[in-house]
C-alpha cells in the first residue's frame, strides 16, 4: 500500500509541476483559483472547528459541526471526520472518549503539531499531558474490528501551498482506501 501511495504521490507531483504556469494576476485573484486536484470519488467531510482554514477540492464537501452533535445524531454519516486545531480544547474533554474510541469513520486532527491523540482516546489525559515531540501536520485513525489504524501525516521544513494540497490529497486517498 505505501509503495502505491508513493507512486500516485509522485504521480501527482509530476502532473502539479508540469502544468505550472507563470501567472500574471494578481496575487488576491491567484488565492481564489481552485487548482487542487482530487480526482478520487466524492467525498463528504465532517468538520469540528475552523472549516475554512481547509482547501477547497472539487470533490470533496465539508460539512460544519459540533461535538454535541455528531454524538447525538450517530446516524448522520461522514466518510471522514476532521477536527481543526481551534476545536482541540473541546474534543479534549472525557465526554468525548466513548464516541472517538466508536465512531467507524476515519477521525483527523488538523495541525496536531506535538500532540498525541491519546488527548482525545484515553480518559484523563489532556492536550498538556498529552505533548510529544512530533512535527505531524495531520494525525489521525479508524477504528477497525479489531484492531485500530493510525496514520501521521508530516510536511517538509520549507512547506508551500502546494505542499499542504498534496497533504490533503494523500489525506483523501486514506479516506478512500479506509472505505474499501
Amino acid at each position: 500500500m505505501f509503495k502505491k501511495l508513493s507512486l500516485i504521490f509522485l504521480l501527482l507531483s509530476i502532473l502539479i509541476i508540469s502544468g505550472c504556469v507563470k501567472n500574471s494576476e494578481s496575487k488576491e485573484k491567484q488565492e481564489v483559483v481552485t487548482t487542487n486536484n482530487y480526482e478520487g470519488t466524492p467525498l463528504k467531510i465532517g468538520v469540528v472547528g475552523n472549516e475554512n482554514k481547509l482547501p477547497e477540492f472539487s470533490n470533496v464537501s465539508y460539512r460544519n459541526r459540533e461535538l454535541d452533535d455528531l454524538v447525538n445524531n450517530q446516524e448522520e454519516n461522514f466518510d471522514a471526520l476532521i477536527i481543526t486545531n481551534e476545536a482541540f480544547s473541546e474534543a479534549d474533554k472525557d465526554q468525548f472518549v466513548e464516541y472517538f474510541n466508536k465512531v467507524k469513520y476515519p477521525v483527523f486532527f488538523y495541525e496536531a503539531k506535538g500532540i498525541s491523540d491519546d488527548a482525545f482516546l484515553e480518559k484523563g489525559v489532556t492536550l498538556e499531558s498529552s505533548k510529544i515531540n512530533s512535527s505531524a501536520y495531520i494525525r489521525g485513525y479508524v477504528n477497525k474490528e479489531k484492531e485500530r489504524v493510525k496514520w501521521v501525516l508530516h510536511l517538509p521544513d520549507n512547506k508551500n501551498k502546494s505542499d499542504k494540497e498534496n497533504i490533503f490529497i494523500q489525506l483523501f486517498e486514506i479516506i478512500e482506501e479506509s472505505k474499501r
